[in-house]
């Protein structure tokens, strides 16, 4: 199967995106390219295109927040300006299709996100990847070292963070040790 990752387009098959919960299907079927067009949140897909329009696969939308600093572990604060809140970027949904989960489309998808919001932290600070998550969702989370937002009170949602910096050291290492091998 060819799979290729990329901006949601209006034209791109949603209808039968199921992830296996309501709001992450009614989002991506019913929302996501509006809040594309009023750019609230751009949403990126993996879709596979072979028999007409593009299929969706599994996507995440990505916008910008900030994150409290009393949300955030002291030690972590080290070298921090003061500043009441710290610019982020949002990972305000990723999900996969139940026919696609275990084929490691998440685990790409979050690479996406990342490799994006390092690119845009070139041109626009933001320090922080900040993602709203599922109870079910945290352990996934965690093996890429996400923490918990303290304070979150959505009581839906874990608010979970991962330092950008601590990404671009991960990306720098593995890249290191490829071209060492």
């Amino acid at each position: 199967m060819d799979i290729n990752f990329r901006k949601l387009e209006a034209s791109d098959k949603t209808d039968e995106f199921d992830c296996g919960d309501a709001q992450l299907n009614e989002y991506v079927r019913r929302y996501a390219i509006k809040d594309q067009r009023r750019m609230f949140g751009v949403t990126y897909v993996a879709v596979c295109c072979q028999q007409g329009p593009c299929r969706v696969l599994g996507y995440f939308t990505l916008a910008n927040t900030s994150i409290p600093r009393q949300g955030l572990p002291d030690a972590m604060l080290v070298g921090i300006p003061k500043y009441q809140n710290l610019p982020a970027f949002l990972l305000g949904r990723l999900a996969v299709d139940k026919q696609y989960h275990g084929k490691d489309i998440g685990e790409v998808l979050l690479s996406r996100c990342f490799e994006h919001c390092l690119a845009i932290s070139k041109y626009s600070g933001a320090r922080y990847l900040v993602a709203e998550v599922k109870d079910s969702a945290i352990t996934w989370y965690e093996r890429y070292n996400f923490r918990r937002v303290e304070g979150s009170s959505n009581p839906n949602w874990t608010r979970m963070f991962v330092d950008l910096k601590v990404v671009s050291s991960a990306i720098d290492h593995k890249a290191a040790a490829r071209r060492a091998s």
